[in-house]
């Protein structure tokens, strides 16, 4: 049965995997699976879970629908710099997440029959310097009860 902690794993691990170097040839130098409260160096990201809702099926089975986002950050130092890189990142990821809407199952996940919405928002937080990219990715699963 995949739940929370199934859905977060396999979300961060496709991201972690995710090829940047035609962006930025380091990579990933912050990667969180839990809310990030202060980032020490970039491009960094966080996967963490946004809302959830359940509807009965049938005497056995629920389907539960998950929402994760996936932020992508930024520094505001460079601005100009940080902000080209920021979109391309958002370009690939979003372009990634698309490509494994197809896939059957998403994400790899047995009890997943659809990825549902996915919706970004931008965003930053000047007390921390921060510039970021929020991806929203609801997926749907089907959850029996026994």
């Amino acid at each position: 049965m995949a739940g929370y902690a199934d859905v977060g794993d396999a979300l961060f691990a496709l991201v972690n995997t995710l090829d940047i170097s035609s962006v930025l040839p380091g990579g990933w130098v912050g990667a969180f699976n839990h809310p990030v409260k202060q980032i020490d160096d970039w491009p960094a990201f966080a996967v963490v879970p946004a809302t959830d809702a359940n509807a009965e099926l049938d005497s056995v089975s629920d389907e539960v629908d998950y929402t994760w986002w996936v932020f992508l950050y930024y520094s505001f130092n460079d601005a100009a710099t940080a902000e080209g890189s920021l979109r391309k990142l958002a370009d690939l990821l979003a372009t990634r997440i698309r490509k494994e809407k197809r896939a059957t199952p998403p994400l790899g996940l047995p009890a997943a029959y659809a990825l549902g919405s996915i919706n970004g928002s931008w965003g930053y937080d000047e007390e921390h310097g921060l510039r970021f990219f929020r991806l929203d990715v609801q997926i749907k699963l089907i959850q029996p009860l026994t």
